[in-house]
């Protein structure tokens, strides 16, 4: 996929459409298509229910040309406050633009170096930060390899890997490696300026050697095509995915919504959940002897309350087994109110003459 480019948005449904050939449009194609649009017309189109594809690419172009219109309107009104301010000064208001710089695109003067090799003219770009070559039709034959360049206004720029050129300006030799991509003008960007230490003159013009000053001069004009003033390499893979999942760098302090209904309490307004008195199994009974013995040894004091099932050492006469571990449910209250426990324990045995074990 080329992206967006200089054309409209119309003009790329119909490249897509005609690359479909005899085959219907899946559920993927309007996804594709929404992201080679800019970022303010996409955010526009979200909302969409438009569902014939040419019907939304027409109200892409609505958009896009709105924006584009938005853009123009508020640089010429920085041009004519800038205008009024010089009459108000000076009494006289300076001659229009001839139709040649008055056409669409970028009004600011750019600057331009011309390689005495081969004769490009190279864009001297220093907000850019690789450098490009136009592809040729060999290389888009071959179809794109590596990750995609990004234009000013937000659309992908594909590339078709890259080519080590030697330029020479003002008979000094330069090796460049340029990314082949798919734009109209050649453009040297700041890798090639630091690999080379080299500083740009604006007011003079020129290119200056950091190490020997020595100059290349440039020319000034103004391009009404270029539109790739900060290039952005994302030559790191990892990149892309984390901007796909921004969540994992917020710091969020509440537990994740669970998908089960199940929840864990422990009720303390009511008498808790108990199991009839019975005899423990001899092996259960043995465990229990050897644990509550060394938590006396310890030091640790029976706790009271009424959600505790406590096991304590009784005291014995003469002759009687030396420790006999019993299970005591006890509630002390303020009032004199039987606890829950003695109440169903009176009440199961009322009657009863034979016991279970």
């Amino acid at each position: 996929m080329r992206g967006l480019g200089d054309s409209k948005p119309s003009e790329l449904m119909d490249n897509m459409l005609s690359l479909l050939g005899d085959h219907k449009p899946c559920f993927l194609f309007r996804q594709l298509f929404m992201q080679q649009l800019p970022d303010n017309v996409r955010a526009s189109l979200a909302n969409s229910t438009c569902t014939d594809y040419r019907a939304l690419a027409q109200e892409a172009d609505k958009l896009f040309i709105a924006a584009q219109q938005h853009h123009y309107s508020l640089t010429n009104h920085e041009r004519f406050t800038a205008e009024s301010d010089e009459i108000e000064e000076t009494g006289k208001r300076q001659s229009g633009p001839t139709v040649a710089s008055a056409s669409a695109g970028p009004r600011d003067p750019q600057l331009f170096i011309t390689d005495d090799n081969s004769g490009r003219c190279f864009l001297v770009d220093t907000g850019a930060q690789v450098s490009v070559i136009p592809a040729t039709p060999f290389d888009k034959i071959a179809g794109p390899s590596g990750l995609p360049l990004h234009a000013a206004n937000g659309t992908p720029i594909q590339t078709y890997g890259s080519r080590n050129l030697q330029l020479s300006f003002n008979n000094r030799l330069y090796l460049a490696k340029l990314i082949i991509a798919d734009v109209k003008r050649p453009l040297l960007g700041a890798d090639f300026f630091r690999n080379h230490n080299l500083l740009v003159d604006l007011r003079g013009q020129r290119l200056i050697e950091a190490d020997t000053f020595l100059t290349s001069p440039c020319s000034v004009g103004k391009s009404a095509v270029t539109q790739l003033a900060p290039i952005e390499a994302h030559s790191n893979r990892f990149r892309k995915i984390l901007q796909e999942f921004p969540s994992i760098f917020q710091p969020t302090f509440s537990s994740a919504a669970v998908k089960h209904g199940v929840q864990h309490f422990i009720p303390t307004s009511c008498p808790p959940v108990h199991a009839h008195s019975r005899r423990l199994h001899p092996d259960k009974l043995a465990d229990a002897k050897r644990e509550f013995l060394q938590m006396e040894e310890m030091g640790n004091r029976a706790a009271r309350g009424l959600h505790l099932s406590t096991l304590f050492r009784k005291k014995m006469e003469a002759g009687a087994p030396a420790v006999t571990i019993v299970v005591l449910m006890t509630l002390q209250l303020q009032t004199a109110t039987p606890s829950r426990t003695s109440m169903i324990s009176h009440h199961n045995w009322k009657g009863k003459r034979s016991f279970p074990r």
